[in-house]
């Protein structure tokens, strides 16, 4: 039988969205599915229902009055009960229940740490208790010189924006610093101690209170880009906590006063030959439409750039488009540069990896038979037709084929990631696939020496084979499967035509024959071997008859020792058994509670032998 390559041909070319470097966009979808996660928040819990308000009206959306149902578990000693009360009463309109006041008003009066004084003042506002703006920022320039987390440090930059305070702010500004300088960036995404929750209370706070002051916050770029990039990931969440973490932030970053990181994401993965529209989305944190510029920075193949400071329209939506038909963007895989600005925003770049695929043709297709330096043969042929008539080889003969791969559209040179050459036999089948070597700028050459391939590669099986030369690529719409006519091989050593064989069909079933066992010594061996194992112990049994060992001393009537021997001999007989039938699994299972009784039994009856040999001592 021919010996059959195992090398697969994928003729058939998938083109597949690739990894995108840069940012990830929040979309409407996502932004509906958080708000309905957080209309439907089980109000038996005050502080998830706070959350959820709060996230609510961080986007705009409207509270539902079943909320109004977590008040009635709000204990009106806490004042973290209360300030999360009566933010839901706030935002759902709410009747608050009695008796808040005192714990309020105690807060305001008593209270010097930062979270506190903010829940207080946030409180006051809502019930109508009348707030001493001075005396309060006064406690919180003292809080803020003291120790803090950063959770604190957002409650304070919050409480002072809602002052109103613009005056003797420095301690304030200093604080903003230091918080900011705490964030834990990683590779794609920053955060603040304390998690979703905490890094969204330190967002909303910074830019309260820069929007408050008209201060600007001194927080990098990247550091916002990855701010975002955690919200974002957040909103892929079902609780309830970290699904408004993720829209107070996300709405913080897209509405302050200040500083709006923009967001760029891919639409477009491949561009064909009917479809030359490239698209990409340009949002706000929250995926809304921003007014912004789009600029393709370049647009490069490996070896050149063929796009550069290339300005993309907004077409409709959040959609910016650039119609690619007049650039002869040949096929290829390409690296797509761009950058999104505006006044205002944040600027935002994305690196992403695009396919433009096109048709593939074959030019200057040749094959050549040569013995040594002579040119034997000759023969051009054109794609997609077939050589006139067979072409005749020997071993001692070589085959060289010959061709270029080319842009259908713009001629350009492409050099596919796959170029075989097929050789089939015409009677049986057999196939045998080589690879085809890249001479660069789409040339390609394969080279067959009959003589050394004879053997290994066609069984020395002479005859026609059908030669087709095979071109797959990922930035190709389609494979090429080219017949370029039949060779007519032929070997001195030539072997008998093998009947047809199938690769997928059942073979017969192996049958596996066990070595037959080496003989074993007569049986009058293995007896005379058991005979010498067992003689230690008839010498013991000897000795022990020597020394006037008998059982007649031996106290039937003292319990113990007549269990503890008992149980050695069960003991004894148990290993025996194991050697014969049990597993190992089996004798644990009866061991361990025979090894439990002879301990014991043992203990006393050793006691009983001291006991004895003391009394014959003191006699």
């Amino acid at each position: 039988t021919m010996k059959t390559s195992t090398v697969f041909v994928a003729v058939v070319v998938v083109v597949s969205a690739l990894c995108v470097c840069g940012s990830v966009a929040f979309s409407g979808t996502d932004k509906l599915r958080l708000v309905d996660t957080l209309k439907n928040t089980n109000t038996n819990s005050l502080s998830h229902t706070f959350a959820a308000a709060v996230g609510l009206n961080a986007v705009g959306e409207q509270v539902p009055k079943s909320f109004c149902d977590a008040l009635a578990s709000a204990d009106t000693s806490s004042l973290n009960d209360v300030f999360y009360a009566s933010t839901i009463a706030s935002h759902a309109k709410c009747k608050l229940p009695s008796g808040m006041n005192a714990v309020v008003e105690d807060a305001l009066s008593n209270s010097k740490e930062g979270i506190a004084l903010h829940h207080a003042v946030a409180s006051a506002k809502v019930i109508g208790i009348d707030v001493n703006t001075k005396r309060i920022l006064k406690k919180l320039d003292a809080a803020a010189a003291g120790d803090f987390s950063v959770r604190a440090a957002g409650y304070i930059l919050s409480c002072v924006a809602s002052l109103g305070a613009t005056d003797d702010i420095e301690a304030f500004l200093d604080l903003m610093d230091v918080v900011i300088g705490q964030v834990e960036e990683g590779p794609t995404t920053a955060k603040f101690d304390g998690g979703p929750s905490a890094t969204a209370i330190v967002v909303r706070g910074l830019f309260a209170f820069t929007d408050a002051t008209g201060t600007k916050p001194t927080i990098k770029d990247s550091v916002l880009h990855k701010l975002s990039k955690y919200f974002i990931d957040l909103s892929q969440t079902s609780n309830a906590v970290s699904s408004a973490s993720a829209l107070i932030g996300l709405a913080t970053l897209a509405n302050n006063g200040h500083r709006n990181p923009l967001v760029i994401a891919q639409e477009t993965q491949k561009l064909d030959r009917k479809d030359k529209v490239f698209s990409v989305a340009v949002t706000n944190t929250l995926g809304e439409r921003v007014d912004a510029k789009l600029t393709i920075v370049s647009a490069k193949t490996s070896s050149e750039t063929k796009l550069t400071q290339v300005d993309m329209e907004q077409s409709q939506g959040t959609l910016y488009s650039l119609d690619t038909s007049s650039y002869s963007l040949s096929s290829g895989a390409y690296t797509f540069k761009l950058k999104a600005s505006g006044k205002g925003f944040v600027s935002d770049t994305l690196s992403m990896s695009v396919f433009v695929t096109g048709k593939a043709t074959i030019n200057g297709g040749n094959v050549v038979v040569q013995q040594g330096s002579a040119e034997v043969a000759n023969v051009d042929v054109s794609y997609p037709s077939s050589l006139p008539s067979a072409v005749s080889v020997t071993d001692a003969q070589t085959v060289v084929v010959s061709f270029s791969v080319a842009d259908s559209d713009t001629s350009s040179p492409i050099t596919p990631s796959q170029a075989f050459v097929r050789l089939t036999h015409s009677s049986n089948q057999q196939t045998v696939i080589f690879v085809a070597n890249s001479k660069g700028k789409g040339r390609y050459s394969f080279e067959l020496d009959l003589h050394d391939a004879a053997e290994e590669s066609f069984n020395s099986q002479s005859g026609d084979y059908d030669m087709s030369v095979l071109i797959g690529d990922m930035s190709l719409c389609c494979g090429i499967e080219w017949s370029v006519g039949t060779l007519a091989l032929s070997f001195s050593k030539s072997s008998p035509n093998p009947q047809k064989t199938h690769l997928y069909e059942k073979l017969p079933a192996l049958e596996h024959v066990f070595a037959k066992p080496d003989a074993r010594p007569p049986a009058f061996v293995s007896y005379v071997f058991a005979v010498l194992s067992a003689a230690p112990l008839l010498v013991l049994l000897g000795l022990w008859i020597s020394v006037g060992a008998d059982i007649a001393s031996f106290p039937f009537t003292h319990i113990p020792t007549l269990i503890f021997h008992v149980t050695l001999t069960a003991i004894c007989l148990l290993y025996a058994n194991y050697w014969l039938s049990m597993t190992i699994f089996q004798v644990m299972t009866c061991l361990l509670p025979m090894l439990v009784v002879i301990v014991f039994a043992g203990k006393f009856m050793l006691q009983r032998i001291a006991n004895e040999r003391l009394k014959e001592k003191t006699e």
